[in-house]
């Protein structure tokens, strides 16, 4: 299913912080959310994911506008994982895995085949399976944040929207959780994550939506977007590039 927004405007405490976005997340696809801090990705990950309504504009899933969909439908078919997601409750890490069944009406107790499957691979793809037993409130912020991955992957949705994931992680659990998200959308899902790491962005994502202000700067594949220009634009520092396994990283470089 694809997902695309239309008009986005949000104002929070009288002060607009989406200014009309239009952007649309394709099926098959990471597309990243790229912008310096209070750009709106989060705000804008916020209104895909139906947690807040924007005061103009609209969502649609596959043609459907994401406002008719009950709560329940919603999580079936949109996964979210807010920044900096917590997990502090005295629950095994296997059982906050499993809360990512719960849209499809699982229980701890009541889990079909299906839900262990989901369960069981998504753990395996976030190298938590070692956390299964352990009390989620005895493990690292690191530890935590990978079995939260696990969990917004287990819902097996049709669209799955992160938050800065890699943020709490060393660059091994980095590349583990890009490689995760890549996965799924290799599976045919549409994948929008917000990331502050540009090399990641490059390297991982198919798409990258730059945003600055609140405005939409650029859309389109990582060599059309990260231009030396446009960047500098958004984030008023200069920018130079690296070759690095075929891919074409920028570097932050200094004041213009």
């Amino acid at each position: 299913m694809a997902m695309t927004a239309s008009g986005l405007r949000r104002v929070l405490d009288r002060r607009p912080v989406l200014h009309g976005v239009s952007i649309e997340l394709p099926a098959h696809a990471v597309t990243g959310l790229v912008g310096p801090n209070g750009a709106g990705k989060s705000t804008l990950l916020r209104l895909l994911a139906g947690i807040d309504s924007p005061d103009d504009g609209g969502v649609l899933l596959s043609g459907k506008p994401l406002r008719t969909m009950s709560p329940m439908v919603r999580a079936r078919h949109v996964a979210y994982l807010p920044q900096a997601a917590r997990a502090q409750w005295p629950l095994s890490g296997r059982d906050v895995v499993s809360l990512g069944r719960m849209p499809h009406g699982a229980g701890f107790d009541r889990l079909t085949v299906a839900d262990v499957e989901a369960i069981d691979d998504a753990m395996q793809r976030t190298g938590t399976a070692a956390f299964a037993a352990r009390r989620v409130d005895h493990l690292s912020a690191g530890e935590r944040a990978r079995l939260l991955l696990a969990r917004a992957l287990a819902t097996r949705a049709d669209v799955l929207l992160v938050d800065e994931p890699t943020a709490a992680l060393d660059p091994g659990y980095q590349i583990e959780a890009m490689a995760a998200l890549r996965a799924e959308a290799a599976r045919g899902v549409a994948v929008g994550v917000a990331l502050h790491d540009l090399a990641l962005a490059a390297r991982w994502c198919d798409r990258l939506v730059l945003l600055a202000a609140g405005r939409l700067l650029a859309e389109g594949p990582p060599a059309d977007v990260l231009q030396p220009d446009l960047l500098q634009q958004a984030y008023g520092v200069a920018f130079g590039f690296v070759e690095f396994g075929g891919h074409r990283l920028p570097l932050a470089t200094g004041r213009p």
